[in-house]
């Protein structure tokens, strides 16, 4: 891990992705974690709808990353795509953890599956910084730093969940992790964007 850390130390731009690939891991994780168990409690969903609500998921973001990121990253450039990106999925959580009923949780997979865009995106940028020799140490740097916000999350997010039902009556606090995650994600906005400030949209 120090050794991940003063790869990246050595190429500023990489210091400002690095805290966007956490943060956006993070939020990310947010779905595998709780999604399931969220449903079934906040819209009494049974095995069938919660199964027709991840089909939708997967045949959305499947439609995304096949007809979407490439023309999305030519015509808005890298940072542009990144940012529109992290928006929609911090948009799309947030819609996850205020929704009072199934219909409207559902608005939000649209949401969801142009957050897709950002993931190619931020890819490219680090590909493209990275020097030919060492391409390899620089994706297993970054691969480290999304590693340990994948071991975070499901503690995190499962624990609030439990917290929020737990101490309040409230129906939204269910939502807890999902507002969590939303703000991860306009962290990880944040830093991409103050790490990249001086990079030029990629065309």
């Amino acid at each position: 891990l120090l050794g991940s850390i003063k790869l990246l130390q050595a190429t500023p731009i990489f210091m400002g992705l690095a805290g966007a690939v956490f943060f956006h891991r993070l939020g990310h994780d947010v779905n595998p974690a709780i999604a399931v168990i969220y449903a079934q409690y906040r819209f009494d969903w049974n095995e069938q709808s919660v199964g027709f609500m991840l089909g939708g998921v997967g045949v959305s973001a499947m439609i995304v990353q096949a007809l979407l990121v490439g023309p999305a990253v030519k015509k808005l450039g890298e940072r542009g795509a990144l940012t529109v990106g992290l928006s929609c999925g911090a948009l799309a959580l947030t819609i996850h953890g205020l929704a009072p009923v199934g219909w409207m949780y559902l608005l939000g997979i649209p949401f969801g599956a142009l957050y897709g865009l950002s993931g190619p995106a931020m890819q490219g940028m680090i590909t493209r910084h990275a020097g030919a020799s060492d391409q390899g140490k620089v994706q297993g740097a970054f691969s480290s730093v999304a590693a340990i916000a994948t071991m975070i999350a499901p503690i995190l997010f499962t624990q609030t969940f439990a917290l929020g039902i737990s101490v309040t009556d409230w129906p939204y606090a269910a939502g807890l992790p999902y507002i969590i995650a939303a703000v991860a994600i306009l962290v990880a906005l944040a830093l991409a964007l103050r790490g990249t400030r001086t990079e030029k949209a990629a065309t």
